[in-house]
């Protein structure tokens, strides 16, 4: 969740405390009770009390602010902690955007395994890895000699064995 506020607070004593200019606190505090208002019901068995089964399923809450100096911001408590407890803030000017980019660009590419180890409250995680996730994972572990090499792969997403290591029968290849 992203609520767009037009504060920022200056003041010597919030920059002290928090490492430069950043959001209200105010509107830090609101994200919190945002984060933990927004529920959903959660009843596979159908039971008749509900209030066993609601469960916060809100990822995070984000205070979106004016601010231009986002090199400074990084310093600032509300942006750490963003990877703590998923609430804090970023600037965000039509010149500032940078921040917001790379954590937009985070979620994006990471895997539904790493968005559920991010969330506070996790939904459904008696069902969360279970053994038959382990059975059906193709992983290959393999060296490189190089950080460049290692680039090269990444970028053109391949990966070179030698074909007498892999058991191409038992893999269906």
């Amino acid at each position: 969740m992203f609520d767009a506020k037009y504060k920022i607070d200056y003041r010597q004593e919030y920059v002290k405390a928090y490492g430069s200019p950043g959001p209200k606190e105010e509107d830090i505090n609101t994200m919190h009770r945002y984060r933990d208002a927004i529920v959903s019901i959660y009843n596979k068995n159908n039971d008749s009390d509900l209030r066993s089964h609601v469960k916060n399923n809100v990822f995070g809450a984000f205070v979106l602010f004016p601010y231009n100096d986002e090199e400074k911001y990084k310093e600032n408590t509300f942006y750490k902690s963003i990877d703590e407890v998923n609430i804090g803030a970023f600037p965000f000017l039509p010149s500032t955007t940078k921040l917001m980019e790379q954590f937009l660009d985070e979620l994006v590419k990471e895997s539904s395994y790493s968005t559920f180890e991010r969330a506070i409250d996790k939904v459904n995680k008696e069902n969360y890895l279970s053994e038959d996730d382990f059975k059906n994972r193709n992983v290959l572990i393999g060296m490189v000699k190089s950080r460049e090499q290692f680039e090269a792969n990444i970028n053109n997403k391949f990966y070179h064995i030698l074909v007498k290591s892999v058991n191409l029968v038992a893999h269906s290849v």
